[in-house]
């Protein structure tokens, strides 16, 4: 069963009880098998999901939930402290058939929702199993490969990017580090511009050529790296710690303290 992961990274804290009411209605309004079943601040997940409104009394730092059929599990972790990072979407599921169009909306969506900077919607390929421990973005499952995680943070954006994916959006930051006309121009099998200065980028016109083409994806995703910048990317026989190229993310601070949502 494929493991989908779509990944958002926003300029917006998340803060607020705004956010959060968006952030609800976004889910539900993506299709069934996104509607919270739970949901909480920690594992085991107790509080059953009914309505958006009363879920805001979890909306604390690291806003959790879950469904079982299919299984989908999503975390929200707001930005706050005084190193700012990104505001951070993520969710995941194991899809008999995934959905692609509802997928790539909704990845859209949040993206343009809460500014992005950067977001993905992807399945891994052998490539990333390969590379990707060596990037931090994926933490393997030995005994499953295919249910291994993949993650992108602020701190690894600040440092290079590890890759593009299957489906990836570059926001104003990128647009600015790359120039409009040169993201406009990647030879991704689909490209546009979502928003004033936001592109989605598509690799392949199917989301499942990742578990059986994934040598197709992986090649397009190469000429893409080549296209916007190598020395942007990560390199695995670089490692970690080369001065990558990397853009000024000029993050704001919050003073949220993590205890239910801001007003506004």
């Amino acid at each position: 069963m494929p493991r989908v992961t779509i990944e958002v990274r926003t300029r917006n804290s998340l803060t607020s009880r705004k956010d959060a009411r968006e952030f609800l209605k976004i889910l539900c309004e993506a299709g069934e098998q996104f509607v919270p079943e739970r949901y909480g601040n920690w594992e085991p997940l107790r509080m059953p999901f009914s309505e958006p409104e009363e879920a805001l009394r979890a909306w604390n730092w690291g806003f959790l939930w879950s469904r079982a059929k299919p299984r989908v599990e999503g975390s929200v972790y707001q930005s706050m402290g005084p190193r700012p990072t990104h505001g951070s979407i993520t969710i995941v599921g194991d899809f008999k058939s995934p959905n692609q169009d509802l997928l790539v909306s909704l990845l859209k969506r949040l993206a343009v929702t809460f500014n992005a900077d950067f977001a993905l919607v992807h399945c891994l390929t052998p490539a990333d199993l390969r590379v990707g421990p060596k990037a931090g973005t994926v933490t393997l499952n030995e005994r499953s490969p295919g249910k291994s995680r993949l993650i992108v943070t602020t701190h690894m954006l600040k440092r290079y990017l590890p890759d593009v994916f299957w489906g990836t959006v570059f926001g104003l930051t990128y647009v600015r580090h790359f120039t409009k006309d040169l993201i406009a121009s990647a030879p991704a099998s689909f490209v546009s511009e979502i928003a004033d200065s936001m592109f989605y980028l598509q690799m392949c016109d199917n989301l499942l050529d990742c578990i059986e083409r994934p040598s197709v994806v992986d090649d397009i995703r190469k000429l893409v790296r080549d296209h916007l910048n190598r020395g942007s990317f990560f390199d695995p026989g670089k490692g970690e710690e080369y001065p990558y190229s990397a853009p000024d993310f000029a993050l704001p601070v919050t003073d949220w303290d993590g205890n239910g949502p801001a007003e506004g």
